[in-house]
């Protein structure tokens, strides 16, 4: 026998009414249009500096393995995710999620991209777009990739949304890359600077990956998180605002917290020197 069934607790009308208003205001704020690219114009595009890579993306990070398996998609034709960008008031489109991707198309169609050891196209293994015959050439310049370009009318809160979402749901992005991408401001320089710092790179060496997914910034603000207070009692939001404005308070001023923290690199450089 089969129990009574289950009965569902009945949403209020009124938060149905403001849940409905939620949802047309926050969608006010997401203006955007979808267009579908060619490889060659993305191509063209990518050397013409017409998108452009920003400083929160990875460097080129992509090994040869990886980028020989999407060369490979590409010209079997299979899905390519998504292309994201943002609209910058100069005409020009920031690249919000999928930069490896572009210049992979790039390095490959104009550059001297030769692919590696190939999964199902066994046969063009080592080979270069150059080194295929003009008619598969343009065959892969003809293949579309679809962006999604949010407008320069969208606010700064939905372009944080739109990176923030891409760069968590899929693990696309680490928490540096997140911070670059969407919290940027002085405390944010502040911390890429002293990232840079010979000193503290010297007492804390990291592979070149890690170097090129911003480890020596994670480092840098687990300090101030730590030293200043707990990182996770922010939420991304609140986050967002601190980091777009100046820190005025005396014990967290930009000034005050490099000179703590260049005197614990000092300190620890003693240490290392006379264990």
């Amino acid at each position: 026998m089969t129990g009574p069934a289950k009965k569902h607790k009945k949403i209020a009308p009124e938060l149905v009414a403001q849940a409905e208003e939620q949802i047309v205001q926050q969608s006010k704020r997401i203006e955007f249009y979808v267009t579908d690219y060619s490889v060659e114009l993305l191509a063209d595009k990518m050397k013409a500096g017409d998108f452009v890579v920003p400083a929160y993306q990875r460097a080129f990070t992509w090994e040869k393995e990886r980028k020989s398996r999407f060369v490979e998609s590409l010209i079997m034709g299979l899905p390519i995710p998504f292309l994201f960008f943002w609209e910058m008031p100069n005409g020009k489109l920031e690249i919000v999620d999928g930069s490896q991707r572009l210049r992979t198309v790039e390095e490959f169609v104009l550059g001297d991209f030769r692919v590696g050891k190939l999964a199902s196209l066994t046969a063009m293994s080592d080979f270069r777009f150059a080194d295929l015959p003009e008619s598969r050439q343009r065959k892969i310049k003809n293949r579309s990739i679809r962006g999604i370009i949010l407008n320069e009318h969208a606010d700064d809160q939905a372009r944080f949304d739109m990176f923030e979402r891409i760069n968590t749901s899929s693990k696309v992005a680490n928490k540096a890359e997140v911070r670059r991408g969407a919290l940027g401001g002085p405390f944010l320089a502040m911390v890429i600077e002293l990232s840079q710092d010979p000193l503290f790179v010297e007492l804390a060496p990291v592979s070149k990956k890690l170097v090129a997914e911003r480890e020596h910034e994670e480092f840098v603000t687990r300090f101030f998180a730590y030293g200043v207070g707990r990182a996770s009692s922010y939420n991304y939001h609140a986050m967002f605002w601190l980091w777009q404005r100046p820190i005025w308070s005396p014990r967290t001023r930009p000034g005050y917290q490099p000179a703590r923290s260049g005197n614990a690199t000092g300190f620890s450089k003693r240490l290392c020197v006379h264990p």
